[in-house]
């Protein structure tokens, strides 16, 4: 795994893209959510007019809320953390409002 700002990149990537394919994606810039190869960011929504990301960290159990105006350099602004029941999943959404 590639070291990036503190993070790790997998290094050698799983990626199917069609030859004439008009995007090739890349990373802009990285968050680390928690320790290394124990947990991950798992689902992310972008709020448009914060320009914030909301993210489940699973190993938090929480959602962090990560400034992303600068897409090379992500930075967490706070977590929030919801009550957690046997039945309950944090889980993440944003709108534009």
């Amino acid at each position: 795994m590639a070291q990036h700002r503190g993070a790790s990149i997998v290094g050698e990537q799983i990626s199917a893209q069609a030859p004439d394919a008009a995007l090739s994606p890349a990373p802009l810039g990285t968050y680390e959510s928690g320790p290394i190869g124990e947990s991950a960011a798992e689902e992310s929504s972008y709020h448009t007019v914060s320009k914030r990301l909301l993210t489940v960290n699973a190993h938090a159990g929480a959602i962090d809320v990560i400034d992303a105006a600068d897409p090379s350099n992500p930075v967490i602004l706070f977590s929030v953390s919801p009550e957690r029941t046997p039945q309950s999943t944090p889980s993440s959404s944003a709108r534009t409002g």
